[in-house]
């Protein structure tokens, strides 16, 4: 496991250089830099390794709950995972909406 620091770099800087975030894709990079495969990241989240992939094909886009959860037991800002999974949300009912999380 990576043992540098998890901030998340913002979603701004890395559309420029990269494309659209979304929750498929910083779950996959995660995956990449933080786990030796995806079946340890499946059994850290636990879920199966079936359920991990249809979350990284983006064939399921995980609740506002499941969506921080996650986010927790990975060790990352539950906000940034919420605010990408109600994006994603968003954007597969067909508006073309973005999504920014303020602190209440």
């Amino acid at each position: 496991m990576n043992t540098k620091s998890k901030n998340t770099p913002t979603y701004d800087k890395l559309s420029k250089k990269f494309g659209k975030v979304t929750f498929a894709s910083h779950l996959e990079a995660i995956i990449e830099t933080d786990f030796e495969s995806r079946t340890a990241c499946a059994k850290k989240l636990g879920m199966s390794p079936q359920s991990l992939h249809d979350y990284i094909i983006a064939k399921r886009i995980p609740s506002p709950s499941l969506a921080g959860k996650m986010a927790k037991k990975l060790g990352y800002s539950p906000a940034a995972f919420i605010e990408l999974a109600l994006s994603d949300s968003v954007k597969k009912a067909g508006y073309k909406y973005d999504v920014k999380l303020e602190s209440a």
